[in-house]
């Protein structure tokens, strides 16, 4: 499968690389220094998972229609991954605030160890994929098949 003239497989790697950048940017903006950490994360504002599977998913439309077959397959699994990612980076997220509540109430009692909760806070830090961050990464790959993609036929 082409995406026009370019091939699919090059349009969602570059749609990724385009998310993470935009992730470089914004994420340095609001801290007023770049956080070299959001080029490597999936998770955050967009969304990396939400931008390679909403590409994907565009450019199987093009191709093959709504209708076919493949569609409805790259569909559901993108839908099952894109929940999957929510669920389970939201649940580890709850479990680093546990625990770094827990390593807190260490502390405050005279813990054997003092500074576990500066040991645990970068490891600790929010994990968590929002519903939001994933629909603008998906927003962004569809996007980028509408305007990049053609007809694929």
């Amino acid at each position: 499968m082409t995406a026009g003239t370019v091939p699919a497989w090059l349009l969602v790697m570059a749609v990724g690389a385009v998310c993470q950048l935009v992730k470089l940017l914004l994420y340095g903006l609001a801290q007023r220094r770049l956080q070299l950490r959001a080029l490597v994360t999936a998770n955050g504002l967009p969304s990396l998972y939400g931008a390679a599977f909403g590409c994907l998913t565009t450019l199987v439309a093009l191709s093959h229609g709504v209708a076919s077959p493949a569609f409805t397959l790259v569909a559901l699994f993108s839908g099952i991954v894109l929940h999957d990612a929510m669920r389970v980076q939201l649940t580890a997220g709850a479990g680093g605030r546990r625990a770094r509540d827990l390593a807190g109430s260490f502390e405050e009692m005279g813990g054997h160890e003092a500074g576990w909760l500066e040991r645990l806070r970068p490891s600790l830090a929010e994990r968590g994929h929002r519903p939001a961050h994933v629909a603008v990464g998906a927003m962004l790959g569809l996007l980028a098949a509408l305007g990049f993609g053609g007809t694929g036929r």
